[in-house]
């Protein structure tokens, strides 16, 4: 199939056919459109379809599935279809609310739905997290008979969607408030995730999944395990997110990772892990328990727990912090960083590279089995422009299936761009820093690059479409061509050559062209971020960009 597909394609584009008749379906409650109601738009759609949403507040008494009809037991039934689902208006007049007394998230994804099905534009609330069950699984706890307490809001299960642009607020979930993710690699970018409520992860739960997680507002979420995210098993990576105010009864009140994570050019602040459960409130801005945790250009501060209020590192846990800040924490134990409390046979490890401690390593508390490595780090305080104004005793109620009280605890939200002078400007290299800070500047400004989320006085950075190599627009067979022709033909040098770097090596090489007729018509891996929008490059590298025209 997949041959006799890239045949057809490839034919028609010699003799100039056009490819693709994709069509849009309009959802109007007022009866202005195609259909008053979503999943029956969703159901009548084709593949490649686009259903635009116009404004107004949807009650749905059942989960909208994107694949309602597909039934993977039953051959006949409808294909896979990958769609859009788009509102006119965007989340503050668009609305899907789970109508009182339903069961199951608000939105699903369980038909192995790729990147190309979009979410984008909603408020998604009112969600339970209670999917019917098929096959019996112990993970459904406590929880009514056949149901499964996962992804209040977005369940992606098995499933690698984009969401975008939507707020997800005011759901509960047994693991994942606000979102949960099942072994699959969605992407979730410019989202907030506000006031969710779970077990496991208030705002996101990966379990073996790979999310790419972008430009998200995480805050106020509460969990017995990492209040905003909480990452399990798989890897995560986790890009110019804000994680502020939630908060973990266990551990992890910013995030938990038992897993493998790349935070970048994140912000951690007024999270809190207090002791409701024996664990004695552990990790106040991020819990490592295992295997490893990469935190690069990051800034975590003003975060409490009784031990490790800005990390907590323990069992086989690995984290190694680069260029970040980590600063006026509070903890009994270890207020900036605890490591330690292992058996014999192995420990923690906490790595600080280029960092910025304040006070300095007095705040650090070393406990059995651990190891630390110190690498040209700096101890002292940061000088923010403003350290924000926290109340830990604020809380907002809202209601699930009864009342809870959900954290409140930002008074005056913070500013951690550096002031002049400051001990974390040009703190060092740019080795392992990113390419740009949280508001999108190039690093370095000066003769070296800031830790922590922010570059003082950095200029933009150029953004482009990873993979799109010839600066169309779009990522196609063309971008392999034009690539093959600059490697090899000596002519048509790339405008932008970090977007012909599909693998974000710093290297182009043919590898590169291959990777992208791959991801076309082998369903292979889909290129590193900036994908498939305008963005900015993750990792400082020596290859340069003059943006293209659809980026600009």
């Amino acid at each position: 199939m997949v041959r006799r597909d890239f045949a057809f394609f490839v034919v028609a584009l010699c003799l100039g056919f056009p490819i693709g008749n994709a069509a849009t379906i309009i959802v109007d409650p007022q009866g202005g459109g195609d259909f008053r109601e979503i999943q029956p738009a969703l159901d009548a759609a084709l593949e490649g379809d686009t259903v635009f949403v116009e404004p107004g507040t949807y009650v749905v008494a059942q989960t909208i599935d994107f694949n309602r009809l597909h039934d993977p037991q039953d051959p006949a039934s409808p294909r896979v279809k990958q769609l859009s689902l788009r509102s006119r208006a965007g989340p503050e007049e668009t609305r899907i609310v789970l109508a009182d007394g339903a069961k199951g998230s608000v939105i699903v994804f369980r038909s192995g739905e790729t990147r190309e099905s979009v979410l984008e534009g909603f408020t998604i609330t009112g969600g339970s997290g209670c999917a019917p069950q098929v096959v019996p699984d112990a993970r459904s706890g406590d929880g009514p008979p056949g149901c499964v307490f996962y992804g209040g809001g977005v369940s992606c299960e098995g499933s690698s969607p984009t969401v975008r642009s939507c707020v997800l607020a005011e759901n509960w979930g047994w693991e994942g408030g606000g979102l949960n993710v099942v072994e699959g690699a969605p992407l979730i970018e410019r989202c907030v995730f506000l006031h969710n409520g779970a077990s496991s992860g208030g705002g996101i739960h990966a379990l073996l999944g790979s999310p790419t997680i972008t430009d998200c507002t995480i805050i106020g979420n509460e969990a017995e395990i990492g209040g905003g995210i909480d990452v399990q098993g798989g890897s995560a990576r986790i890009i110019r997110c804000a994680i502020l105010g939630n908060e973990a009864t266990m551990v992890g009140g910013g995030a938990s990772v038992c897993g493998s994570a790349l935070l970048l050019n994140c912000i951690f602040a007024a999270n809190r892990a207090i002791d409701m459960s024996g664990f004695r409130g552990q990790g106040g801005g991020i819990w490592v328990f295992g295997p490893t945790a990469r935190i690069v250009n990051s800034t975590i501060s003003s975060n409490r727990a009784e031990i490790g209020g800005g990390i907590r590192v323990l069992w086989t846990g690995s984290a190694r912090l680069t260029h970040t800040i980590v600063s006026g924490n509070e903890a009994s134990i270890g207020p900036d960083a605890a490591v330690g409390d292992t058996p014999d046979g192995g420990g923690p490890t906490l790595v600080l590279e280029k960092c910025l401690l304040g006070p300095g390593r007095e705040s650090i508390s070393i406990e059995r089995g651990a190891t630390i490595e110190w690498i040209d780090s700096i101890e002292g305080g940061p000088t923010f422009r403003n350290p924000g104004i926290f109340d830990f005793s604020r809380y907002t109620a809202v209601v699930f299936t009864s009342v809870s009280w959900l954290p409140d605890f930002i008074v005056e939200m913070p500013d951690y761009r550096l002031l002049p002078g400051s001990l974390g400007i040009d703190i060092g290299d740019c080795e392992g820093a990113a390419a740009h800070d949280f508001d999108g500047n190039a690093r370095p400004a000066g003769g070296g690059c800031d830790a922590g989320a922010y570059e003082l006085d950095g200029m933009p950075a150029p953004r482009f479409i990873r993979g799109d190599a010839n600066g169309d627009g779009a990522v196609s067979i063309s971008d392999s061509v034009f690539l093959l022709h600059a490697l090899f033909g000596g002519v048509r040098p790339l405008r932008c050559p970090k977007a012909g770097d599909y693998d974000d090596n710093g290297h182009l090489t043919l590898g590169d062209a291959i990777l992208g007729l791959n991801h076309l018509f082998q369903d292979g891996p889909a290129p590193w971020p900036p994908f498939p929008g305008c963005g900015w490059d993750l990792m400082a590298d020596d290859l340069d960009c003059d943006p293209p025209p659809a980026c600009k």
